[in-house]
């Protein structure tokens, strides 16, 4: 197949507007703000922190962020008929859910497709980023809700004289991924589609989102192709492709891709700098806040927590679900700003502001591109401890220490164009200590 693609570098600035300061463990404002913000629609500790139109719709999608099983089975019937998503809070011994009267009458036929379903996925398998839908020759729709990750199979594209399962599940194992030299990035998640047996008589269609900049023609992107996750293999190198190219891969401007393939197994995009060229990737920034009391003391220890990530809904979903399970607090929506294959490191600053003319440093970090770049940046995580400041005056202490304002760089020294400046406010007044 050939492919002809829409450059992709767009993301849409969001304005957040500030809520009632009742509702939210924080009440946040962007006062300054360079870069672009995708949306961050999640709970934290049972609360979410963005504003919801008080439509049907997003009532139901913030159902789903409260991360119970059985509402994202809900939310997954009702507005997928076809789809069932499944998490890990479940055994391998749960049974396929009961769907509509119409296909009762095979429910154990899916029971033990599912069940061998299960048995085969890779080992340690996330299931809170798998879903499973039925398949026949009317084709299928089914995504992995708050990941950016989903599949269609068109009508008669399989010959099945009953219905079967197919699945898509997001691979987060460093050896089950492929594996990279000093120069290429991951841009995409590692996406595996499956079962093996199933054949395709027409292309299906997996859309996920990346992270390459395209302003500008500096990347040499490969599409990675593996059977059983161990033997990764190139076989579109985009850009090179001809009439043998077996898949079909094209961008949009909202940093999505979608790609047209006929064979089951896992897919990665994977990115480097064409020679003598510095490409680009978007990253995020997610700033958490924790506070808890040491044992057998009076002092409370505030601590600033910084994660970055590729800037994909899959990578967000991921880091958002660790830090609540430790009972930290979003602070914010996530910050967007570029990096660039640079010899250079990311350098990361963070002022506590004490009043409008004042502040002091809390800390200074400069950190390896690689560690941005080849590795996994989503599993590092930086803290900054927030002084317990004494100040004389009463009001203006009490003031301080209920409304925190930091502020935060993020840069490359020979890249500042691409910097991130932005002013974190966090009313902690419902901050519950540890």
């Amino acid at each position: 197949m050939t492919s002809q693609a829409t450059s992709s570098n767009g993301s849409s600035h969001l304005g957040v507007s500030p809520s009632d300061k009742n509702e939210y463990p924080f009440y946040y404002s962007i006062q300054q703000d360079t870069t672009s913000t995708r949306s961050c629609n999640s709970q934290n500790n049972s609360f979410s922190l963005t504003n919801f139109d008080s439509t049907t719709f997003e009532k139901e999608k913030l159902l789903l962020l409260n991360d119970s099983p059985l509402n994202k089975q809900i939310y997954s019937m009702k507005y997928h008929p076809n789809t069932l998503s499944t998490t890990s809070y479940m055994s391998n011994h749960l049974k396929y859910p009961s769907l509509t009267s119409q296909i009762l009458s095979n429910e154990n036929h899916l029971n033990l497709i599912y069940e061998n379903i299960l048995q085969t996925l890779p080992a340690h398998t996330d299931l809170r980023y798998f879903a499973v839908s039925i398949l026949n020759n009317k084709g299928c729709r089914v995504e992995i809700p708050n990941t950016g990750v989903s599949l269609i199979i068109p009508e008669d594209a399989v010959l099945l004289d009953e219905d079967h399962l197919i699945y898509i599940a997001l691979i987060n194992i460093e050896n089950q991924m492929p594996i990279l030299n000093s120069q290429q990035t991951r841009l995409s998640p590692t996406i595996l589609i499956g079962p093996s047996n199933i054949t395709l008589l027409k292309p299906a269609v997996l859309c996920f989102e990346h992270t390459a900049n395209f302003e500008l023609s500096t990347w040499k992107l490969n599409l990675m192709f593996s059977e059983d996750i161990c033997q990764w293999k190139t076989i579109l190198t985009y850009g090179q492709e001809n009439i043998s190219t077996p898949v079909y891969l094209q961008f949009n401007r909202q940093q999505q891709a979608y790609l047209l393939f006929e064979s089951l197994g896992a897919y990665a995009l994977i990115g480097e700098s064409i020679a003598f060229q510095h490409a680009s990737k978007y990253i995020q920034m997610v700033a958490f806040f924790n506070r808890t009391s040491e044992i057998n003391s009076n002092e409370i220890l505030s601590t600033l927590r910084l994660r970055f990530l590729d800037a994909t809904s899959e990578a967000l979903e991921r880091c958002l679900t660790e830090e609540f399970s430790l009972q930290n607090y979003l602070c914010d929506q996530p910050k967007q700003f570029l990096i660039h294959d640079y010899e250079d490191q990311i350098c990361i600053n963070v002022d506590l502001e004490l009043s409008s003319t004042s502040r002091i440093n809390i800390g200074y970090k400069e950190i390896p591109l690689q560690t941005f770049w080849s590795t996994k940046i989503d599993r590092s995580c930086f803290i900054f401890l927030i002084p317990n400041l004494n100040i004389d005056n009463t009001q203006l202490n009490l003031s301080f220490h209920e409304h925190l304002a930091m502020h935060i760089d993020v840069y490359q020294p020979t890249m500042l164009d691409s910097a991130l400046h932005t002013r974190l406010c966090v009313n902690t007044l419902h901050v519950r200590k540890k």
